[in-house]
């Protein structure tokens, strides 16, 4: 890839004309499982969507598409399963291409690093989920969905640009950057602006898009809502289980345990509570997330 094809206008472009993304295979297979279990309802099956942030994206796309008349207003996924259906989650389901009929390009992206941004981006969620209760956010479905999807931009560069999201990272690691830093030294955009690119030709709410898009700087974009700060401590507390032993890597991390705290406290009531008492409580909640990889051999860990 030339460096004329890294300018953000070329890359805006290309995702303004793309038409899917490969999903988390363990979270894919089960999903499809489920659905054709008759027994299966539409709340389990929002459960096993929810586990995935591309599949998330898709249902959102199609939910809020034209053909069902609520183009822009569906910000939960409990609520877009319900107005898509099961016919049109089976039609789905089928026609999405998942991990493991990657390019061999995209097979660039050391696959242990997709794991790593499944877990994040589901320990993310979880976490803007409670914070979003913690806070008297009125929808703590939307603010899951936010967490879910604040680093799907990830997911476009890993995927589409492979030698763009490789680069970064070996920036990354070879300087000890944090990874929004190295992005800054390489390239004129960043992820998070990626990921709202991709929600303005999706069509997802423009409150989910916009926080996105302004997760990383809550305080410097006059007039953010309450969500993008949720979304934004959210994804600082899921970067900190980087020392809970979980495969959240510690090149993600941009600033200290203690000033997370500090910022917590500006945004959310903490109760005298420390770091660990938000940690394992997140923990807690996302035991699950092993057990949708233990049935699962994840060859491309290994590969």
């Amino acid at each position: 890839m030339n460096q004329e094809e890294f300018k953000a206008g070329n890359i805006k472009s290309k995702i303004c004309g793309l038409e899917k993304l490969a999903t988390f295979e363990p979270v894919t297979c089960r999903f499809a499982s489920y659905l054709e279990n008759n027994e299966t309802s539409l709340s389990d099956l929002s459960r096993w969507i929810a586990l995935d942030p591309v599949l998330t994206c898709r249902i959102l796309k199609l939910a809020n598409s034209p053909c069902y008349g609520f183009s822009g207003q569906i910000t939960t996924v409990n609520l877009a399963v319900v107005i898509i259906g099961l016919k049109a989650l089976r039609e789905l389901v089928w026609s999405i291409s998942v991990m493991d009929q990657f390019t061999d390009q995209q097979k660039l992206i050391d696959q242990s690093e997709v794991v790593n941004l499944w877990f994040h981006s589901n320990y993310s969620a979880i976490a803007a989920r409670y914070l979003a209760e913690l806070a008297g956010y009125p929808a703590a479905g939307e603010a899951y969905v936010a967490g879910l999807l604040h680093d799907i931009g990830n997911q476009v560069l890993a995927q589409q640009f492979p030698e763009i999201y490789s680069r970064v990272m070996e920036q990354s690691l070879m300087k000890n950057l944090p990874f929004r830093v190295a992005e800054k030294q390489l390239l004129s955009f960043g992820h998070d602006e990626v990921g709202a690119w991709l929600g303005e030709a999706w069509g997802f709410p423009r409150m989910i898009t916009e926080t996105i898009r302004n997760h990383h700087a809550p305080e410097e974009r006059e007039g953010d809502s309450l969500l993008v700060k949720i979304v934004y401590l959210a994804d600082l507390l899921a970067h900190s289980l980087r020392e809970k032993n979980n495969p959240v890597a510690e090149h993600w991390m941009e600033i200290s345990e203690t000033e997370i705290m500090s910022r917590m406290k500006k945004f959310i009531p903490c109760n005298g509570h420390d770091l660990d008492y938000y940690q394992d409580h997140i923990l807690g909640e996302g035991e699950k997330l092993n057990e949708v990889l233990q049935d699962t051999t994840l060859m491309f860990i290994n590969a």
